[in-house]
């Protein structure tokens, strides 16, 4: 049995900023085990209906069972097109997974019949166990980390441990991979963050813990990709790739004495950086360092748990930005922030567009495995104010418009990412971050992290 896997992706830009390693990397191990696979990427570009039914026609239009990963704001069109899909195929079988049912894995299947199988946590031997129920090799009651539907009740198998020794995945070797649809290409070298920052599902997700490559294993990658492949710049998407700054100086002193002269992006943290890193690092040929600061308020950033001031912050920018690009994100809509809160944040993002920085502004989203989410969920209102997850279906093709709305009010917690907080001064706060955005000269002033990540 051919086993499709499926990649969707929203409102990009008119090409794919970069490929999706982990779908491909499922692949290629079940290929290595010699199965037979298939991958195919929906993309959605900007200019163009979202349509559902296009979706569906490609999992239809590809033999064997579906596997489907998507992010966040692919939920709706994914349950949209499944319904597609079982009315034509009934017996086609559909897996999901992927970051868009992290934290709803058991909500999902309970809600949505047309989901045969739902996957929760990492997929690396998780893949090999669904590809041996599939061909009736195993029981599908075996398999770890799946919310299941069997005679119309749903089952769930325990989460399997997490993979400690990340050296045994293995890297792409991009041979059937056209790098020319892509305007980059990611490296993993560590999964998890230990931090506790209130409005984010990336650390809950994998249980607030870190877990990493080796160095020589990394760079052995990175010279495969420089000599081999001919790269010369790549993105590091580790959820906090400082993390770690023994780990991260061992890799940049080590890469230097290899001679090798790609360039590449990463994540930072405020408390992580000092001069003497990011001055290593620089060397090493990191060219551009990502910062979530989410506030210009000193009582937002306390009580979101972020655990550094506006002050430290600054510095920390301004130290980042004598070596190399320097980016940060700010969000508005908590449920706590007050006008001055907002103002400071505005006054903020100004200060930081005029220094030069790459300064995105966004709406809080309610992530659906976030701290605060769960905190405030009596505060959640709708999609009148939309964040970015609403605004990537302003192009949905109208005969499905009633269809998604009252798929987002069918269930707020799968979908709470599409929501807004009701806070007391929401309605305000909005027309004040509006106006702001129309006194920006820049067109770049408030990209979103996504836009933001294929500028620099």
């Amino acid at each position: 049995m051919n086993i499709a896997f499926h990649h969707i992706l929203i409102n990009q830009n008119g090409i794919a900023h970069s490929p999706p390693l982990g779908v491909l990397t499922l692949k290629k191990i079940l290929e290595d085990k010699g199965y037979t696979c298939s991958f195919n990427q929906f993309l959605h570009v900007k200019g163009q209906y979202l349509d559902p039914k296009l979706l569906a026609d490609q999992i239809l239009d590809t033999p064997g069972a579906a596997a489907i990963s998507t992010m966040i704001n692919g939920l709706p069109l994914l349950i949209m097109a499944l319904r597609l899909v079982k009315q034509q195929a009934p017996n086609k079988t559909v897996i999901v997974g992927g970051p868009g049912f992290t934290g709803v894995a058991e909500e999902a299947a309970n809600k949505f019949a047309d989901i045969d199988v739902v996957c929760f946590g990492e997929g690396e031997k998780q893949v090999v166990e669904i590809a041996e129920w599939l061909h009736k090799k195993r029981q599908i009651q075996d398999v770890s980390g799946i919310c299941y539907r069997i005679e119309g009740k749903v089952k769930k198998t325990p989460q399997a441990e997490r993979i400690v020794a990340l050296d045994e995945i293995p890297y792409l070797s991009l041979i059937n991979i056209d790098l020319a649809a892509y305007t980059g290409y990611p490296v993993m070298s560590s999964r998890g963050c230990p931090y506790k920052c209130s409005f984010c599902d990336v650390a809950p997700s994998w249980g607030r813990r870190n877990t990493r490559r080796s160095v020589d294993h990394v760079l052995d990658e990175l010279d495969y990709l420089f000599y081999k492949v001919g790269l010369r710049d790549i993105a590091f998407v580790d959820d906090l790739f400082i993390i770690n700054r023994k780990w991260v100086e061992e890799f940049c002193e080590k890469k230097l004495a290899r001679g090798n002269k790609m360039t590449w992006r990463a994540n930072g943290h405020i408390n992580l950086s000092n001069e003497k890193l990011i001055a290593l690092m620089a060397d090493a040929g990191c060219k551009s360092m990502f910062y979530g600061v989410e506030s210009g308020s000193n009582y937002v950033l306390k009580k979101i748990v972020k655990q550094f001031t506006i002050e430290k912050a600054t510095s920390i920018l301004q130290m980042t930005q004598r070596y190399m690009k320097t980016n940060l994100n700010l969000i508005w809509g908590y449920p706590f922030e007050k006008t001055e809160d907002l103002e400071a944040t505005l006054k903020y993002h100004r200060f930081f567009q005029q220094k030069g920085l790459n300064c995105s502004l966004v709406m809080l989203a309610p992530l659906q495995s976030a701290p605060i989410t769960e905190e405030f969920q009596e505060l959640i209102l709708n999609f009148k104010y939309p964040n970015i997850f609403i605004q990537d279906y302003y192009e949905l093709k109208a005969e499905f418009s009633q269809q998604f709305e009252s798929l987002l009010q069918s269930d707020s917690k799968v979908f709470s990412a599409f929501y807004s907080f009701a806070s007391p001064n929401l309605a305000s706060h909005a027309k004040v971050v509006d106006n702001y955005r129309h006194s920006l000269q820049s067109s770049n002033a408030y990209l979103t992290p996504r836009e933001l990540w294929q500028e620099v």
